[in-house]
């Protein structure tokens, strides 16, 4: 929370505000930037601004705790045109809580993604009223409702190059920072989607090719983390659409990311494209049940088109599900991790040959170098050329994972102290690296999937030269899927 609260400041092009009830609890709010037709983001948060400490309750299933908010009526921005569900002008919710809060302490931030519901324009000035409803615990033990209100100005900035190269560069140092936790991660994620400018488009390359490092370290897919993870990077595929000119601009940009292997996870580029689907087919059937050509749920009520993120992003072009044509080369792509997650998604769209060509592909992804292969990069390395040297170890670091047995059966034996030198230091590497995300998307893939596609994938991965935590998941899965086709039904 320090490092979001600091990522803030760097970012801050706005003012900050407060106001202070007869309790002494202050709601202090900061414009964390509002352009014109971009991100507009407030940061909220209560600071104890009385001499004594406070008892703080956040949320509770007695009383309506949380933030909420509503533009004055003369001065509030047009909505977003989009085919997800209108905003409300009022929204509520709360932190966790209780908490003790000392003397000029504040509790956690509460970011509010203004952009995602409205379009602002510059040169005018707009209003917003928060009020953050809290209790306040007596000495009695007994709690008390209170509120904290503030009006914020907002006064957006003029979508020009100039703001534009601004916001870039403070985006860009967010971005570079050393440790990039899922808390900024997920930050910068839903203000680039707000960008809406090519200028921008580069910015959300680099955070889908870089994984939050709580992502990193956690064992499972099935992790929360992930999941939230995987929300995030999918609002950077949102963001992708948002700044390209057209949809078709855009998949080639995403295209390229996967030919390339620029990314080290595939499924929220899929996730995506598979609720674009699911939402155009919603809009579908909530058509056809007005004519009474579909059946109405038994609620009576129609069956709206839902977020097309966790997020509620608001989308710039209105058809974002993939085309015939994208769909086939995306089974033709040449990172066969893509190909593999698409089978077990859908193995309706592969005939028997593509199956068994992809499976022969996945086993290049994590069986061990060729011994003859092998043996000419060691070979390389106790070259006199330093050229030579440099591409034998930039091949098997390439390898990763799958030469790790190999280098460390090689370095108990190697006699020249160079060349075994450069291989306790490819294993140290090596070692260090994380797994994949992929690698974790295709045993979630495959555990749901047929059995006759799902196993032969886990058995793969179980069998490979990654980390044996990684391999005993895969183990896991394997046993599991094996019990669940076992069962009668």
């Amino acid at each position: 929370m320090i490092a979001s609260i600091a990522l803030a400041i760097a970012l801050a092009l706005g003012d900050s505000v407060q106001c202070a009830n007869s309790d002494g609890i202050q709601l202090a709010v900061d414009t964390v930037v509002s352009m014109e037709n971009g991100p507009t983001v407030l940061k909220c948060r209560l600071v104890n601004g009385s001499g004594a400490r406070k008892d703080v309750l956040l949320k509770s299933d007695k009383m309506p705790l949380g933030l909420s908010y509503a533009f004055t009526k003369d001065a509030a921005p047009d909505l977003r045109p989009s085919f997800v569900r209108p905003f409300s002008f009022k929204r509520t919710g709360g932190l966790e809580g209780p908490m003790r809060i000392a003397a000029g302490e504040s509790t956690p931030v509460r970011d509010l993604y203004l952009h995602e519901g409205w379009v602002f324009r510059a040169g005018k000035d707009y209003e917003l009223n928060l009020n953050w409803t809290f209790g306040l615990v007596g000495p009695d033990d007994q709690i008390r409702s209170r509120a904290a209100t503030v009006r914020v100005p907002i006064k957006p900035r003029a979508d020009d190059a100039t703001n534009r190269a601004e916001l870039l560069n403070r985006l860009s140092k967010m971005i570079a920072a050393p440790q990039l936790d899922l808390e900024d991660y997920t930050h910068c994620s839903r203000v680039i989607a707000g960008c809406r400018h090519e200028t921008f488009r580069p910015l959300a390359r680099e955070l889908l090719i870089r994984q939050p490092t709580s992502a990193r370290n956690v064992p499972s897919v099935f992790n929360a983390e992930d999941y939230r993870t995987g929300l995030a990077t999918e609002v950077l595929v949102a963001a992708v659409y948002n700044c390209s000119s057209s949809r078709e601009e855009a998949f080639e940009f995403i295209y390229g990311l996967l030919v390339n292997h620029k990314m080290g996870s595939v499924a929220p580029f899929l996730d995506f494209w598979d609720r674009q689907e699911q939402r155009r087919q919603e809009c579908v059937d909530a058509t056809l049940q007005v004519f009474g050509l579909a059946p109405v749920p038994e609620n009576g009520s129609y069956a709206g088109p839902r977020e097309h993120t966790g997020t509620r992003v608001s989308i710039r072009h209105a058809d974002m599900c993939l085309r015939p044509d994208e769909r086939k080369r995306l089974r033709a792509c040449p990172d066969v991790a893509v190909q593999a997650l698409l089978l077990l998604r859908n193995p309706r769209a592969f005939d028997s040959e593509a199956v068994a060509r992809v499976q022969r592909g996945l086993l290049t992804l994590v069986e061990p170098a060729k011994q003859d292969v092998f043996d000419r990069l060691i070979a390389d390395l106790k070259s006199s050329s330093f050229r030579t040297r440099e591409a034998a170890e930039k091949e098997l670091t390439d390898y990763g994972f799958r030469v790790l047995s190999q280098l460390a059966k090689s370095s108990r034996v190697e006699a020249d102290s160079e060349a075994r030198g450069r291989l306790e230091r490819l294993m140290a590497a090596l070692g260090k690296k994380q797994v994949p995300p992929v690698f974790f998307e295709l045993v979630k893939a495959a555990s749901s999937s047929e059995k006759r596609l799902g196993e032969p994938v886990l058995q793969a991965l179980a069998d490979s030269q990654l980390p044996e935590p990684f391999r005993k998941h895969a183990r896991d899965a394997l046993a599991s899927l094996e019990g669940q086709k076992s069962q009668p039904k």
